[in-house]
């Protein structure tokens, strides 16, 4: 398996489920991009693609930055986002969507994602 796979570590989606929440969730996206046009090409389709399925199952990108410099930790990431997805289970039925999964989609982020790194987040309660 590659680098750039997309893979789900469902075990930690289950903890989410056990944890009883129903809110919202972020997720953190960092990604590498290889580079050359073709890249290029290929990430503004897909964020066309992904833009549009987001819209349709009302997540939203609420964040997308150039990352600067890594201060902490040994890894370079090209660029940092935030997605908001309704629920978990809204994100869980998007990445085994027949969309997201289909050989088009796969081919794409193969063709422009170095790596990448995900992580499930939920506002802190305000204290």
């Amino acid at each position: 398996m590659s680098k750039n796979d997309f893979v789900i570590q469902w075990e930690n989606t289950v903890k989410i489920f056990e944890c009883d929440y129903d809110g919202p969730i972020q997720m953190l996206n960092m990604v590498t991009w290889k580079g050359g046009a073709e890249a290029i090409s290929a990430s503004q389709k897909y964020s066309v693609k992904v833009l549009s399925l987001l819209e349709s199952i009302g997540a939203k990108l609420v964040y997308k930055a150039e990352s600067l410099a890594t201060v902490v930790g040994s890894e370079d990431w090209d660029v940092v986002m935030i997605v908001e997805y309704p629920t978990i289970t809204v994100f869980h039925d998007y990445v085994n969507s027949a969309e997201f999964c289909s050989s088009e989609m796969a081919e794409l982020r193969k063709s422009f994602m170095g790596d990448s790194y995900r992580m499930y987040c939920m506002k802190a309660p305000k204290k």
